[in-house]
């Protein structure tokens, strides 16, 4: 059995020039298996290191945070 736990968080993201930083609202899902496996995603940014996310995204408008969770994970 799969196991998700969303939390709701802000996440900045910066534009191109990084003139100025956007705050946006977010679900993540940690997801687990039976074996404590973890399921991440790597980014790997045009310019910039690689790094490790948990799978989830921008929460649109008034939707609520579990929709967007739902909707994320169905991308």
């Amino acid at each position: 059995m799969i196991s998700a736990l969303a939390e709701q968080c802000r996440i900045e993201i910066a534009p191109r020039l990084l003139l100025d930083l956007i705050h946006r609202r977010a679900v993540r899902a940690l997801i687990v298996t039976d074996d404590r496996e973890v399921l991440l995603l790597r980014i790997r940014p045009p310019h910039g290191d690689c790094f490790w996310i948990a799978p989830g995204g921008g929460i649109e408008g008034d939707e609520a945070p579990e929709a967007a969770l739902r909707r994320e994970l169905a991308e």
